[in-house]
């Protein structure tokens, strides 16, 4: 933004900014829909969570958080491409831990889940009375 009262020479230099700016925008655009034109190397947070065990509202917190490798070709609030290659990347760390993350976290939830003898519409059956 530029000051109240600008000399010409604040005026020539924040024009030439502007321009400067617009050209790497476009061009910025133009290499991310060449990457996001090549579908064979990006998975959507839906297929990578499939391919993985985990839930698509923790893939896409780890793409927020720059956990895993991702873009978002359309600019901010638009759908993530994870690059596949992460998937080989998760592998090899689970393997270096002589573990696996994804099972011990699953196995961890399911034993401090609350368990109960009725099926949740047995209990509902007053409802239908």
């Amino acid at each position: 933004m530029l000051p109240e009262n600008p000399t010409p020479e604040m005026r020539l230099l924040f024009e030439l900014f502007k321009q400067q700016q617009e050209e790497m925008r476009s061009m910025l655009t133009e290499l991310l829909a060449q990457q996001s034109n090549s579908s064979k190397t990006y998975l959507s947070v839906k297929q990578f969570a499939n391919k993985i065990g985990m839930s698509i509202t923790q893939v896409r917190y780890w793409c927020e958080t720059g956990q895993i490798k991702a873009i978002q070709p359309g600019g901010d609030g638009t759908k993530w491409k994870i690059f596949e290659s992460e998937l080989e990347r998760l592998k090899h760390q689970a393997k270096e831990n002589n573990h696996s993350p994804l099972r011990s976290r699953k196995l961890k939830a399911k034993h401090t889940l609350p368990t109960t003898t009725n099926p949740p519409m047995a209990s509902m059956s007053h409802l239908n009375a």
